[in-house]
């Protein structure tokens, strides 16, 4: 039976927790392997390519496996790049944090209260620091 990792613990201490038990991030490029993802055994599952009509329906099957999603936001379709977008992804689709390569996602994402990908690597590979 697999744990249920948001309700164990809260916030980045989850995130550190899914990492000790299991220390590989799945990652899922279309919507297709959805089926084999949720079959693996690791707690965390980065959606590197989606679109707004099956982000929610992905999220709420990656919920129920009992993993954390974490929404590439550069590379979602059909939603804004911007504070707004972020604060949708958070508070009506039910994301656990967010990966990007700018500061704008990892900003809005901070404010609505996500993780983001960059914390994930830092706590996996001991990296020092902040994200400014």
């Amino acid at each position: 039976m697999k744990t249920n990792v948001k309700a164990s613990v809260g916030g980045a201490q989850r995130i550190a927790y899914c990492l000790k038990r299991k220390p590989i991030i799945t990652s899922l490029m279309n919507v297709d392997e959805l089926p084999s993802v949720l079959e693996t055994d690791s707690n965390i599952v980065f959606i590197l390519k989606t679109d707004i009509f099956v982000i929610e329906s992905v999220v709420e099957q990656i919920r129920e496996a009992g993993k954390l999603s974490f929404v590439h936001f550069d590379l979602i379709e059909g939603i804004g790049k911007d504070k707004t977008g972020v604060a949708y992804l958070a508070e009506k689709v039910g994301i656990d944090g967010i990966v990007t390569t700018k500061k704008h996602g990892h900003r809005g994402g901070e404010k609505a209260g996500l993780a983001d990908g960059a914390a994930v690597v830092r706590i996996r590979f001991g990296i020092a620091g902040q994200w400014h």
